[in-house]
């Protein structure tokens, strides 16, 4: 044992250290005298814990995922069981830095730690099923409150993972203790542990995000996970055996100085620097969940995306890490050089939306265009690689400076004691408790009371005063202004946070790439959950509806068909409906629908009450407005939870959520076990409905997988389009029962107030509309859907496949010309109807059929030609159709504006090209004969151009483009009169059009 006299002493108010102390020093060891044994082992046990950092995360994410299955997919239940796990994680880490240092064989108790790590692991989904049943009963029995159940959430989270949890944090004091011989390299040394723990955690959230759940399930990469861990074990236990003796060394060496203090400094000094740590894993935790919370509205809620923003969080702690523990072999002051980290963190968060905002507004489309050029070529490029650059970019450096501060507060806490593991423990301990409280904090408090834009600056700021206090109390300068520095800094900064704008975040929701240019922000609201903002388009005088980034309602036309067949069909063909659950709330208007029917029950569950918030103020027009709570029982959870744990009975259950190729959460209201759980919610006759949307970019094999995996829980399957007005979405309705349709119930529903006038506006007017939207059955579908994947909680496929093959059209076509028949007559139920009016029904409803199937193929026409040649083929039909002539409106509206931008252009002749083969396909088309005009106009043939505008007004005199374009040819032509006549004819048109 040494003395060395360091001629210092330790000023009580502000732990500085004066000269003329003698401190004792535990025994020398440099690398020069650290066995040969020992230089080989260390490194081995670092690539050890290398692995087991992996194994670490992958089963974490594996445990959260298992968990929100049970406890719901809400923020909340989310929340509480990450901070459990990191709660456990600090237990675990205080409980061995009391012990870690009198351990003689810690590599046999680290093996060991590792073996019951896997066997908790591997338990953890067989403790689920009776934490499952628990939590049930619990729900049916004391019909809990919202704050009931978090407390329940909680309950359940602390016993399903604090043992797994703790002995993960126990490793870290534990190892720390056996690599470290030299005090002065506890930083240096744990630091670099920390670091390759961190760098394999890293790889294991890479693997499990992008690669292992994809490929294995959770089971799979569980077993994958566990399995690796056994090895980390063996590896631990046989390292453990060459390393008894080195082990031994310590060990005495430690009993003969046990717990020497070494340079020390006061209680004060102490508690501000624990603080420090404290605050300093509350900061990076919840800039975290920030972090995360921004960049959705930039890239939606793809599974890659979450994934992406943890794998850069841990690589950046890596590489901080790794750059802290070079510079605690240097920095003399550590606890000053903790306080700068801590101080530039506080500056990233900042200047983060500023950056933010210049990224979205300069980089982001440069790189987006990058990253799709690189998608032709590596698969699922778009996806994985534009989350991970935009994650780097915006993220990386306040995750390294995190990283940065670990090693360089280990070492300024290793000058209170020479106590390796104790050290070590405490340190990781407090920092993880901060995390645990960031996190909560952030969730519950942060967000909900503050916002994103003050929750950062809060964070920002605590952090910079907090450094300048450790700079204050620390620092070895004599000068008030150098000891003040940091507090200047800190001042400096908040004035220039008050002088920043308060609306950035608002910014950054507008500056959303997806978003339309013309689309103004209107109203934003920030909630646990999510982020809901209301645009309106100025041009149409229409509303949108978008949450984290994602347009989910609107009050345009389609928007409202979409919601007015979710809110009737389920009552419309199920003539037993009383009792009805909407699933997801939108613009409102599917409840108001519902309404309508004078239902016993209605209810609505919906997992952010922003969202109803929101549209029932801006959406009054259309929903129900002050009454929804009279007329709705709104259920503020959940869905999946809420479905699995309710023992309420329904006629129908409608399911309407966003697609989880945008929000991968909702992946879970598209598997096999939520399909179950609604099955089992259902009465006897009753109808699960679920909303399929079928985009341009939607993949077939989605849309396999979601209608085959229906098809394997409910033994009778139909499915439905908007036949009467086509949209971009089927309804699949699933039951127990077979499926009958009654046109006398359906003509019921139609004759009650507002149920008619409602269905009106997408073209429904009887109960023939009603079922012409039928497209076949389960053995229709069979003859189609041969081979799919299932998607199940525990095999999740949908959120884990890129859109990249062939969609939207080609797939629409597929689907109806393969699934759509006849079938539709073995399920209509005649009650009601006498021979006679079933004939008449029968013969109407077969014409209203054959026309429908030129509407559905207009649909998926790949040309504006084809589809107006659909819609003539229908019109010979059913000439009074409205759907059609809605078509066929729309249609030539469309060819105008392609023509008129062709003949801006001088394509003249490209233009009159397409008028002639529209007359060819409709001879008495006005809209033809204008842009024939228009195009004999331009080329300099003013009589045919005359000659084709006066036959466009002829066809239809109330067309004021055609008077426009012949006032305009005969002005041309010195014809004034005739002119005026013209422009007088458009005058009288809008001054007799109501408005």
């Amino acid at each position: 044992m040494e003395t060395a006299n360091l001629n210092t002493n330790v000023d009580d108010e502000t732990g500085e250290f004066e000269p003329n102390q003698e401190v004792k020093m535990s025994p020398t060891s440099d690398d020069d005298n650290v066995p040969t044994r020992g230089r080989i082992i260390i490194p081995c046990l670092m690539t050890v814990y290398f692995f087991s950092g992996a194994c670490s995360l992958i089963d974490e994410v594996i445990w959260v995922r298992l968990l929100k299955l049970t406890l719901g997919n809400t923020i909340y239940a989310s929340s509480i069981v990450v901070s459990t796990f990191m709660g456990g994680l600090a237990l675990g880490a205080f409980i061995m830095s009391r012990y870690s240092d009198r351990i003689r064989r810690r590599l046999r108790l680290y093996a060991l730690l590792e073996i019951f790590i896997t066997l908790s692991a591997l338990l953890l989904p067989w403790e689920l099923k009776i934490a499952d049943r628990a939590y049930v009963w619990f729900f049916q029995t004391c019909q809990p409150t919202n704050k009931e159940l978090l407390l329940v959430q909680v309950i359940l989270s602390g016993l399903l993972l604090l043992v797994p949890s703790m002995l993960m944090g126990s490793t870290l004091p534990l190892l720390g203790r056996f690599v470290t011989s030299l005090e002065k390299e506890a930083g240096h040394l744990v630091g670099k542990l920390y670091a390759l723990n961190t760098l394999g955690a890293a790889v294991g959230c890479f693997m499990a995000g992008f690669v292992l759940i994809r490929l294995l399930g959770i089971m799979g990469t569980l077993y994958t996970a566990a399995i690796l861990n056994l090895f980390v074990a063996f590896a631990g236990w046989l390292l453990s055996r060459f390393s008894y003796s080195l082990e031994e060394e310590r060990c005495n060496a430690l009993i003969e100085n046990p717990g020497v203090v070494s340079i020390g400094f006061s209680r004060g000094g102490e508690r501000v620097l624990l603080l420090a740590f404290f605050l300093s894993g509350l900061i990076s935790i919840s800039y975290e969940l920030l972090w995360m919370r921004s960049i959705v509205h930039l890239l939606s809620g793809y599974t890659y995306v979450f994934s992406s923003v943890l794998t850069i969080y841990l690589l950046g702690n890596v590489i901080g890490a790794g750059i802290g523990s070079g510079l605690v072999k240097t920095i003399k002051n550590p606890a000053a050089g903790f306080a700068v980290t801590l101080s530039l963190l506080g500056v990233c968060g900042i200047f983060y939306l500023p950056l933010l905002i210049h990224w979205t507004s300069h980089a982001l489309p440069h790189i987006d265009r990058e990253v799709e050029l690189a998608s032709m070529t590596i698969p699922f490029s778009t996806y994985m690689i534009k989350p991970l650059v935009q994650s780097a970019f915006l993220f990386l450096l306040p995750s390294v400076m995190m990283g940065v501060g670990f090693p360089i507060a280990l070492q300024a806490w290793a000058h209170r004691a020479h106590q390796v593991g104790r050290t070590t423990g405490t340190a990781y301990g407090v920092n993880t408790v901060g995390a645990v409280v960031g996190g909560l904090a952030t969730c519950f408090i942060l967000i909900p009371w503050l916002g994103m834009q003050l929750s950062m600056f809060v964070l920002a700021l605590g952090g910079m005063w907090m450094a300048g206090m450790l700079w204050m109390l620390f620092s070895r300068g004599n000068k008030i202004l150098g000891r003040t520095g940091l507090f200047g800094v800190a001042g400096i900064s908040t004035l220039v946070v008050l002088a920043m704008p308060s609306n950035l975040f608002e910014t950054v929701v507008k500056s959303n790439p997806k978003l339309p240019e013309q689309l103004e922000l209107i109203a934003a609201e920030e909630g646990i959950a999510t982020t809901v903002s209301l645009y309106k388009d100025p041009r149409e005088e229409t509303l949108y509806l978008y949450t984290s980034g994602q347009r989910v309602a609107g009050d345009t036309y389609f928007w409202r068909s979409d919601q007015k067949m979710l809110g009737h069909f389920g009552i419309l063909l199920n003539r037993q409906a009383q009792s009805v659950l909407s699933v997801g709330f939108g613009s409102g208007e599917s409840t108001a629908c519902m309404a309508l029917h004078e239902l016993e029950r209605a209810d609505c569950v919906e997992i952010a009450p922003e969202i109803v918030d929101l549209s029932s103020r801006y959406f009054r027009h259309i929903n129900l407005g002050d009454r929804l709570n009279d007329e709705i029982g709104m259920i503020y959870m959940d869905a999946k939870n809420y479905i699995h744990l309710t023992d309420v009975m329904y006629d129908s259950i409608v399911n309407d959520s966003i697609h989880p190729k945008h929000f991968a959460e909702n992946a879970s209201l598209y598997a096999k076990e939520y399909f179950e759980d609604a099955a089992a919610r259902l009465n006897e006759n009753g109808l699960f409905i679920s909303w399929i949307p079928t985009h341009n970019v939607e993949p077939v094999n989605v849309i396999d997988s979601i209608i085959g995996t229906m098809m394997d829980v409910f033994p009778y399957v139909t499915v439905w389009y908007m036949t009467p007005e086509p949209a971009q979405y089927f309804l699949v309705v699933g039951s127990k029962q077979p499926q009958y349709f009654s046109p006398e119930h359906i003509e019921a529903e139609l004759s009650k107030d507002g149920v008619r006038d409602s269905l009106a506006l997408i073209n429904i007017h009887n109960s023939m509309d009603v079922i012409s939207c039928y497209l076949g059955d389960q053995d229709d579908l069979r003859r189609v859907i041969r081979s799919y994947c299932f998607n199940t909680d525990v095999k999740p496929y949908i959120e884990f496949t890129a859109a990249d093959q062939p969609g939207g059209n080609t797939l629409f076509r597929r689907f109806i010309a393969s699934v759509r028949c006849d079938s539709v007559y073995a399920h209509i139920d005649w009650g009601g109807f006498d021979e006679e009016r079933k004939d008449k029904w029968l013969e109407n409803y077969a014409r209203l059929h054959e026309a429908s199937t030129y509407l559905l193929m207009s649909n998926g026409a790949p040309t504006l030609l084809d589809r107006l040649d659909c819609c003539m083929e229908g019109l010979k039909i059913m000439p009074d159709n409205p759907a059609l002539l809605n078509l066929k409106t729309r249609t030539e509206k469309d060819m105008f504006s392609f023509c008129a931008d062709l003949i801006l252009s001088n394509k003249a002749e490209a233009a009159l090209v397409q008028a002639e083969k529209m007359l060819d396909i409709h001879p008495r088309s006005a809209v033809a004969w204008m842009i024939k005009s228009l195009s004999m106009q331009k080329k300099g043939n003013v009589k045919e151009g005359l000659e084709a505008a006066a036959t466009a007004i002829r066809l239809e005199p109330g067309i004021a483009d055609a008077h426009f374009v012949l006032g305009s040819l005969l002005s041309g032509s010195g014809r004034l009169d005739e002119a005026a006549t013209a422009y007088d004819k458009i005058l009288r048109h809008f001054t007799q059009s109501p408005k």
